[in-house]
């Protein structure tokens, strides 16, 4: 029986050659549809917290779309702003980070990876870098080889891990927890599985663009603070940062 390791793998478009802002049109802010937390109904947990912002006149609007193309918005300058991201965009595409502004975390802990195995331990000193949390699909790497093997759903990841045919999961927490099936099995995977790396969850805007993450970030801040935030995302909130313990919640 071959094992696997599963890796966040990001693709990523030629960057263009940067142009002003000049259609009135454009989005604000351009969301990636997760499963579970937002989709293209603008419906979800995460909804909530960016139609607030709508409500607090912090943006004036946003839309939703599939991963590739909300990517492509943003690099193609027809959004100013894209969301739930991290700052792992920079450090694996070497980006220039003056080039943009981030907010502060509404997601301190969303993306996770797990070790099921004691080959993990080694392993992870030659994965590829893991990308930034909500990008798509999930990819198994055999141990050997690195060949990469799509992985179709989370609850095939699950169902892979619990039987110890992969060496590590990538989860995006939150989208869990609103997936029943996938929710039921996470709560049965074992002790042994340990968590060895988190994302948070930010909004990345252009520098040029016209919205003021200085005042969403200090909105952000007193949201957590006032308990809003948590009121807003619900079980999608906060998310707990060690493996162990959050496992067998």
């Amino acid at each position: 029986m071959f094992r696997l390791t599963i890796i966040f793998i990001i693709l990523i478009h030629s960057l263009p050659s940067p142009r002003a802002f000049s259609d009135d049109d454009i989005p604000d802010l351009v969301i990636l549809d997760l499963e579970g937390l937002i989709g293209e109904d603008q419906q979800g947990p995460y909804a909530k917290f960016f139609q607030h912002l709508v409500n607090e006149g912090h943006l004036k609007s946003w839309v939703v779309a599939p991963i590739r193309r909300a990517r492509r918005m943003f690099w193609n300058k027809k959004a100013h702003c894209l969301g739930p991201t991290s700052m792992q965009h920079f450090h694996e595409f070497d980006l220039d980070e003056t080039d943009y502004t981030i907010s502060t975390a509404f997601n301190e802990a969303s993306g996770y990876l797990y070790r099921s195995t004691q080959y993990m331990t080694n392993l992870t000193k030659d994965m590829p870098t893991i990308g930034t949390v909500g990008s798509g699909n999930l990819y198994g790497i055999q141990k050997d080889t690195y060949k990469a093997i799509s992985i179709r759903n989370y609850f095939r990841l699950l169902t892979l891990v619990q039987k110890n045919r992969l060496d590590a999961a990538y989860i995006i927490y939150p989208d869990i927890i609103n997936i029943p099936k996938a929710a039921a099995l996470t709560r049965k995977m074992t002790s042994a599985r340990t968590l060895v790396w988190t994302g948070k969850e930010q909004i990345i805007c252009h520098k040029d663009a016209p919205v003021n993450i200085a005042k969403i970030s200090a909105f952000i801040a007193q949201s957590h603070k006032n308990g809003s935030l948590s009121t807003l995302l619900g079980n999608a909130y906060n998310v707990p940062t060690i493996g162990p313990s959050f496992l067998n919640q």
